[in-house]
């Protein structure tokens, strides 16, 4: 478990000569602009082989590896849901609390690399012109109703499990608070990886500061390669991911399965298998050589602003329609 990892290394098909590889002390580079690391050419050139496709008009074939994970994804959704939100409760503990032990590993080791503390000095270190910028309290508001979920439907839907006499007010204010100060925490994981890149790469932190997939693709994978037996800290950082990933995953859909089972009376596991299965299908275009255009697209309009627009609305439904004192009477009469 501690050979070189693929994304450590350029000496691959799929590297080119602009690639450069990591040490965990410094990059031998010949002063150009134009280098990239190893993970991320591993990432576009071998995973995606986004190479092959010109763009969102021509997606190219499908990646029969990245259609087989999704299969499995699924069929990992649905056997976690199949009996309902009993099975769903027991992975959450696993799916909630393993995440923290792997990011505090990555950033003790993030810590001990050249230019770490520029990356960290980066993000904590205030600008605030940002806060003249509509598009900075945007983003800001958009990653809140997108980290917290509240206009999924999946906090209803889990909510109304709990007892009645269940402190509401409590838990959404340790939710809240826990969900800020992990944004925070993985903040410093990720800035310490990406000053090392930085100084790695003789950029600036604003030239290699990622966000989307790259992020957890390229930053923590190069992050990985330079810890001991990093074989075994990629399958747990890669399980990890999957474990989010699905955790999110699960409540979703069994908010879309159980909606439809008790609004048309049918059972809950024939509504599963067919949101499993229309899920693969549609999912699939996005497992081509171009897939990851779809993917950008769908992540920047369609789980940011549309989030947002459907939170206000629910406010305004629950404040002026149902009533504001009368849902806070309703808070208190649990609680």
């Amino acid at each position: 478990m501690d050979l070189p990892l693929p994304w450590s290394n350029c000496n691959n098909s799929w590297n080119t000569g602009a690639c450069v590889e990591s040490t965990g002390v410094s990059l031998a580079v010949d002063g150009s602009n134009d280098t990239v690391g190893a993970a991320d050419e591993y990432f576009h050139r071998n995973v995606l082989e986004i190479h092959h496709s010109p763009g969102i008009h021509q997606l190219h074939g499908l990646r029969s590896e990245l259609a087989g994970c999704l299969l499995l994804a699924w069929i990992l959704v649905y056997i976690a849901l199949l009996k309902g939100v009993k099975s769903l409760g027991k992975v959450v503990y696993f799916t909630a609390l393993f995440p923290y032990f792997i990011l505090l590993v990555l950033l003790v080791r993030g810590l001990t690399l050249p230019g770490a503390m520029d990356g960290v000095y980066f993000y904590v270190k205030p600008d605030w012109s940002k806060l003249k910028e509509v598009k900075v309290w945007a983003d800001a508001s958009m990653q809140i109703f997108f980290s917290l979920g509240p206009c999924w439907g999946s906090l209803i839907t889990l909510a109304s499990y709990n007892k009645f006499n269940n402190n509401t007010l409590r838990d959404g204010v340790i939710i809240a608070t826990a969900n800020c100060l992990t944004s925070f925490f993985a903040g410093f994981v990720v800035f310490s990886f990406i000053g090392f890149m930085a100084h790695s790469l003789g950029k600036s932190i604003q030239d290699v500061t990622v966000s989307g997939p790259g992020l957890a693709f390229i930053v923590y994978p190069e992050a990985l390669s330079l810890l001991p037996y990093s074989g075994i800290w990629s399958v747990l950082f890669f399980v990890m991911l999957l474990s989010l990933g699905l955790g999110t995953q699960f409540s979703i859909m069994e908010t879309i399965s159980r909606t439809i089972a008790d609004t048309w009376q049918i059972s809950h596991r024939v509504v599963l298998t067919v949101a499993c299965l229309v899920m693969f299908v549609l999912g699939l275009s996005m497992t081509t050589n171009g897939g990851i255009y779809i993917l950008t697209m769908m992540d920047n309009h369609s789980g940011t602003f549309p989030a947002l627009v459907t939170g206000m609305v629910e406010v305004l439904v629950v404040s002026w329609i149902y009533g504001a004192e009368r849902f806070l009477e309703d808070i208190r009469r649990m609680i």
